[in-house]
């Protein structure tokens, strides 16, 4: 039964993790791996290394992986954007009442135009050759997933406008 409650391993995953915490490690100048460790529990960083290490029988349970977005805070992102696009979702930063002013709004859309015509102008240049190769396809979707994720922001913002009114 305790399985049910563990992560699948998967190395994107895991470098996502790692990617994360590395950042959290450079704002905060502590060493990232004894912090979350300590937040979990574990008696050494090693425990919390060995859960990141794709062939160790140990798996991170869901409970830990919460927690360990709870510590992270703004620098989950990268790990929620990773679980989200695998499955199909996007992933956006909720608004805010003094975030969600008309200026604010504004910048939001001028960086939809500008994600946009990025993607737009990737595309053009990778089909120079007639051919998209694996490179050029995992760029653009990812310019795909930026734009999606400033578009679900912009549509939020308005949602919100509306029930201000």
């Amino acid at each position: 039964m305790a399985r049910a409650f563990q992560l699948i391993k998967n190395q994107d995953f895991i470098k996502t993790l790692k990617f994360s915490l590395l950042q959290f490690e450079n704002e905060f100048n502590i060493t990232a791996n004894q912090h979350i460790a300590n937040k979990l529990g574990f008696k050494t960083s090693a425990q919390f290394t060995n859960l990141l290490q794709p062939f160790n029988e140990k798996y991170m349970k869901v409970d830990e992986l919460f927690l360990i977005l709870d510590n992270l805070d703004t620098h989950s992102k990268h790990i929620l954007d990773y679980i989200c696009h695998r499955y199909g979702f996007v992933c956006s930063s909720k608004a805010t009442a003094e975030n969600n002013t008309i200026d604010n709004t504004k910048d939001l859309l001028l960086s939809i135009g500008g994600s946009n015509g990025s993607l737009f102008n990737d595309f053009l240049l990778s089909i120079q050759d007639k051919h998209l190769d694996l490179e050029e396809i995992e760029n653009l979707e990812k310019k795909a997933y930026q734009t999606r994720a400033l578009l679900n922001q912009f549509e939020h913002d308005l949602k919100e406008k509306k029930k201000a009114l």
